[in-house]
C-alpha cells in the first residue's frame, strides 16, 4: 500500500530484445535505467536491486540519481566474491551453440547447487526468452566492476537510507563491514541468493517494512 512497483526487463531478458553488433555493459544498463526513470517522470524512488540488478542500481545511483529516497541491495554484487557461482562460470564457458544449449547447460549447473531457490530460478527464469549474448556481456562487465571495488565504495557512500537483504543460507563476509557503516541488514529465513523465489511472503513483508520506515513517499 502506498507504493507503485515498477520492474523493467533488461535488454536480452524477458520481452526486451538485445541489440546486434554491440556489447552492452553494466554502465549502459544504468543509463537505460536513467532513461526509464526519466520517461516515467518519477519524482521520488526507492531503488531495489538484486544480484546484477544491484550493481546496475548502484551505478545509476552514483552517476544519475537525484531523486533517491532509499536503496535496497538484495545480495547485489559488491566485491569479487559475489561473482562466485554464476558470473565467472558464464564468462569462462564457450557457449557458442544454440540458445537452448546455453540455457540447458546453465539449468543443469543450477540444479546441482544444493541451496534453496537455485532450482526454482532455473525452472522459472531460464525457461523465458533470454539472449546468450546478453548474459556473456553483462557478466564480463559485472566481474570487472566487482573486482575493482567500485561497487562497494559506491554503496557505502550513498547518503540515503540503505538496506542489505540476504538469504540466511548465505552469510557474505562483508556483512560486518556493512553493519559498521550504518546499513540495515535483513536475513530472509529459508533462503539463499533468491529470497523472492525461496520465501516470497517473508521477503516482501520485510521489504515493505523497510520501505515503510521512510515516510511521506508516494512513488
Amino acid at each position: 500500500a502506498g507504493f507503485r512497483l515498477l520492474v523493467m526487463d533488461l535488454p536480452g531478458h524477458g520481452l526486451s530484445s538485445y541489440p546486434t553488433g554491440i556489447s552492452l555493459t553494466v554502465d549502459d544498463l544504468a543509463r537505460a535505467l536513467h532513461e526509464f526513470v526519466g520517461t516515467l517522470r518519477l519524482k521520488k524512488i526507492h531503488l531495489v536491486g538484486h544480484s546484477l540488478g544491484g550493481a546496475i542500481a548502484l551505478r545509476y545511483a552514483a552517476k544519475f540519481a537525484t531523486n533517491l529516497v532509499s536503496f535496497t541491495n538484495i545480495e547485489g554484487n559488491l566485491v569479487s566474491e559475489d561473482c562466485g557461482i554464476l558470473s565467472r562460470e558464464i564468462r569462462n564457458r564457450p557457449f557458442f551453440g544454440q540458445e537452448g544449449d546455453f540455457f540447458s547447460a546453465m539449468t543443469n549447473i543450477l540444479h546441482h547447487i544444493p541451496l534453496t531457490g537455485y532450482k526454482d530460478f532455473a525452472n522459472n527464469y531460464l525457461s523465458r526468452l533470454n539472449s546468450t549474448q546478453a548474459w556473456h556481456d553483462y557478466c564480463q562487465s559485472l566481474i570487472e566492476l566487482s573486482d575493482s571495488g567500485e561497487l562497494l565504495k559506491a554503496f557505502l557512500e550513498l547518503t540515503v537510507r540503505r538496506t542489505y537483504i540476504h538469504g540466511d543460507q548465505n552469510q557474505p563476509a562483508l556483512l560486518s563491514t556493512l553493519e559498521q557503516n550504518g546499513i540495515e541488514i535483513i536475513a530472509i529465513p529459508g533462503s539463499s541468493h533468491w529470497p523472492m523465489c525461496s520465501n516470497p511472503e517473508e521477503f516482501y513483508n520485510q521489504l515493505a517494512t523497510s520501505l515503510d520506515s521512510s515516510k511521506g513517499l508516494t512513488q
